[in-house]
């Protein structure tokens, strides 16, 4: 068969799943709840008194549950399913919104509910997602894990507009709890209606579930370490501009509504970044791919430290975003297989959550110590291009065999 034939079959055997990772996605961990985040730092800075580091330490305390909980995670996928371990957790994470709600003006308090929403929802990160759909798809992976992955753009653009607008009116409370019906009422429910652990698989996928490293062997390579250090520097930047973004624009003299608004069209740069980056990796080496989409967030800063437009640097940094976690997700595939993908994917995804939320708090204390983000972005527009760097240098994907995955690929 030609690859467009094998694309399609691809499709009708695992397109439910694609349509249900997709909204898993958008309502996990790391959809809905990371991009409401920037939208809360001032309404909790004004009611608590707190600075923007403390307000935006929420983000680290998500993330921080991240690194905790996706190795585990991502060994009871790769044990017990997708679907189990993602229906509860997005169960828990709607909870931890109702719960957090509630919360009152301890800071101690408000760092262990946002670790604990993140224990609460950490099988809904992309590891779920990305394994159910990684396993179904060989010839089309890329797009099929960009379509997937396109969710977090959808999040980007619901974000501002659907919780900007009830913060903004009704106060941080009543968006959390909007937050919580999204989630349990809304992708719960579609979730569990469309995914299901088996189901056809084609041939070159069901060979490729056997092959690939063990864990021991992926953790000790050399590629393992460099992506991990890629992606950890990757992630303090574009999480940390994203959270800081609405409340920079803010300082640039635009009303919260116009802020909101321009951080809605990240949203959709996103989704065009997911996309474009999924049908790029199927066809050019992912590595110059990635460099490519990585370099965009130097521009971005550039044209902020010039007090350029914000629509274009916000585009910018949304076609970043729109690549990270589709280039981690497509490149553990290729170098390391499906055979312990859950796992690996879930110690790289714990390094770049790390980072990520790393990068809001040092953001904000950056601002706190200098009353400009200007700093931050000089900082940034360099640990980024590094991480661009130590990506376009990781080489030619291995070719597998039964027994290891040791020969270098022709392409």
């Amino acid at each position: 068969m030609s690859r467009s034939t094998d694309v399609i079959a691809e499709f009708r055997a695992g397109g439910r799943t694609v349509l249900a990772s997709a909204i898993g996605v958008c309502a996990g961990v790391t959809g809905l709840p990371f991009y409401s985040l920037g939208l809360f730092i001032k309404p909790l800075s004004a009611e608590f008194g707190w600075g923007r580091a403390a307000a935006s330490s929420a983000a680290l305390c998500l993330q921080f549950g991240i690194v905790l909980s996706a190795p585990f995670i991502g060994r009871s996928i790769d044990r017990i399913g997708v679907r189990r371990v993602a229906l509860t957790s997005l169960a828990g994470l709607a909870l931890g919104f109702v719960l957090l709600s509630r919360l009152g003006p301890s800071f101690p308090l408000f760092l262990c509910a946002w670790l604990g929403l993140s224990l609460l929802g950490s099988g809904t990160t992309p590891i779920a997602w990305t394994r159910s759909v990684a396993t179904r798809f060989d010839k089309g992976r890329g797009i099929a894990l960009g379509l997937t992955l396109v969710g977090t753009g959808v999040a980007g653009f619901l974000a501002p507009w659907l919780i900007g607008g009830v913060v903004a009116s009704h106060g941080w409370r009543n968006g959390c709890l909007v937050l919580a019906a999204a989630i349990g009422l809304l992708a719960l429910p579609g979730v569990a209606f469309l995914m299901r652990d088996t189901g056809a698989l084609s041939t070159a996928v069901a060979e490729a579930r056997r092959r690939g490293p063990h864990v021991g062997q992926a953790l000790r390579s050399r590629r393992f370490a460099q992506i991990g250090i890629a992606f950890f520097l990757i992630g303090i930047v574009v999480a940390g501009m994203i959270v800081h973004l609405v409340p920079l624009l803010q300082d640039r003299g635009l009303a919260p509504g116009e802020a909101a608004r321009d951080a809605a069209m990240m949203g959709f740069a996103v989704i065009v970044g997911r996309l474009v980056v999924g049908w790029l990796c199927d066809r050019v080496h992912a590595p110059y791919v990635a460099f490519v989409f990585l370099m965009l967030p130097v521009a971005s800063c550039l044209i902020l430290l010039a007090h350029g437009p914000a629509i274009p640097a916000v585009l910018l940094l949304g076609l970043a975003a729109g690549a990270e976690i589709d280039l981690l997700a497509y490149l553990v595939s290729r170098y390391f297989g499906l055979r312990a993908y859950g796992e690996v994917y879930g110690w790289l995804l714990s390094i770049f959550s790390l980072g990520a939320g790393l990068g809001p708090v040092l953001i904000g204390w950056s601002f706190d110590r200098a009353g400009s983000y200007a700093p931050m972005l000089v900082a940034a527009s360099c640990i980024i291009s590094l991480g661009a760097v130590l990506v376009a240098t990781l080489g030619p994907f291995p070719a597998s065999d039964e027994q290891g995955w040791r020969k270098p690929s022709p392409n």
